[in-house]
């Protein structure tokens, strides 16, 4: 059985859907201070985002093979720091996804045939 986009709500305080979003994938890493290493959820799915008293509140979650997504951890992030937070995401995204491409790019050169 094959996976279904799912589109999870968007909401104000009311719960009231605003519109849908795509699924974001994505992994972080985060800057180990002390050396006790931070909890680790896998999510594949946003399944709500609401905002209520200067928080954004992003709640992850896991879908399942019959399609139901589970909630695994939600996010608590200040209104005034989700711009920083979302950059700083999309720039560790673009970071990796230039080493990977310069990777695979250095790959192909060196199995190259015509280079031999």
């Amino acid at each position: 059985m094959g996976r279904r986009d799912y589109r999870p709500e968007i909401s104000l305080t009311r719960g009231e859907p605003l519109q849908t979003i795509p699924v974001i994938i994505f992994q972080i890493q985060e800057f180990k201070v002390s050396k006790e290493a931070p909890q680790e959820y896998f999510a594949d799915v946003i399944s709500n985002v609401s905002h209520a008293n200067g928080v954004f509140r992003l709640t992850f979650g896991q879908q399942d093979v019959d399609n139901q997504v589970r909630p695994v951890v939600r996010v608590l992030i200040p209104a005034n720091q989700l711009q920083n937070a979302v950059r700083s995401i999309t720039g560790a995204a673009n970071e990796i996804r230039e080493k990977v491409q310069a990777q695979m790019k250095d790959g192909s050169e060196d199995n190259d045939p015509a280079k031999s």
